[in-house]
């Protein structure tokens, strides 16, 4: 077993006491600050890393259809026919724009409009994981907001809205 005490003495240089002052207490302060952060750091990694392995074995157990992409931060999407990757959030996206809410309801009586884009909503989001901390929708903003053809539909849609609430107002 090592002696730490004879290590730390054969390596105590004398002279750097004099260029060192006591320990503070703010200085300790300081190190359970990092230290608490740290741990904090770890535990937020560990959780990710928890999210991302269960994941993969959802992967892994339903075909592989479903990967996580490196390039992406392991970004939940498909491997298209043309070898593209679409990602899950995407996906879910174009389910939301096809799904029959009313057969949705059908099935689940006791639920309603909002409960079903809810649960779209929430499995969007969940779909938008990655390690990197990307922020899709902040990303998606940013690249409608310098979308010029975009822009003008959107300027155009609620042009013709007023018009039309102008002309029906009674």
């Amino acid at each position: 077993m090592t002696n730490y005490s004879d290590e730390i003495s054969n390596n105590f240089n004398a002279s750097q006491t004099s260029s060192s002052g006591p320990v503070q207490a703010g200085d300790l302060n300081r190190m359970i600050e990092l230290t608490n952060e740290a741990e904090e750091n770890i535990t937020y990694l560990q959780e990710k890393t928890s999210l991302a392995v269960y994941l993969y074995n959802a992967s892994q157990n339903t075909g592989n259809y479903v990967i996580l992409s490196k390039d992406f931060g392991f970004l939940p999407g498909l491997i298209d026919n043309n070898q593209e990757f679409v990602s899950l959030f995407r996906f879910i996206e174009v389910m939301d724009e096809v799904i029959d809410y009313d057969r949705v309801i059908q099935e689940l009586p006791s639920l309603s409009y909002s409960h079903i884009s809810g649960v779209i909503s929430f499995l969007r989001q969940v779909a938008q994981f990655n390690l990197r901390g990307y922020n899709i929708d902040e990303i998606m903003d940013h690249e409608l907001v310098a979308d010029e053809i975009f822009l003008s539909e959107l300027r155009q849609a609620l042009a013709n809205q007023e018009v039309t609430r102008v002309l029906n107002f009674d």
